[in-house]
């Protein structure tokens, strides 16, 4: 049984490492935010086109990151404000 559980668990680590590289290594943004517009996470493509090389857009807000039209659009859609 211990067997089995381990030999499980070690299924279910691989695959979480291949969804984390799939999503790190897209091309396309990938972001996860609040309904506040805080960004909680940011795949490569997205630090690199939201921050440069350096990447440090976590913590920082969605809604300042685009044109003031679609900012206050993404504010809207999200808060109801």
């Amino acid at each position: 049984l211990l067997d089995v559980r381990a030999l499980q668990r070690l299924m279910v680590n691989a695959a979480e490492a291949r969804y984390r590289t799939l999503v790190e290594d897209a091309s396309d943004l990938i972001l996860r935010f609040g309904s506040d517009g805080v960004i909680t996470y940011a795949n490569r493509a997205a630090r690199v086109l939201l921050a440069g090389e350096a990447g440090c857009v976590l913590g920082s807000c969605l809604y300042d990151h685009v044109e003031p039209e679609l900012g206050d659009a993404l504010r809207q859609a999200y808060t109801g404000q």
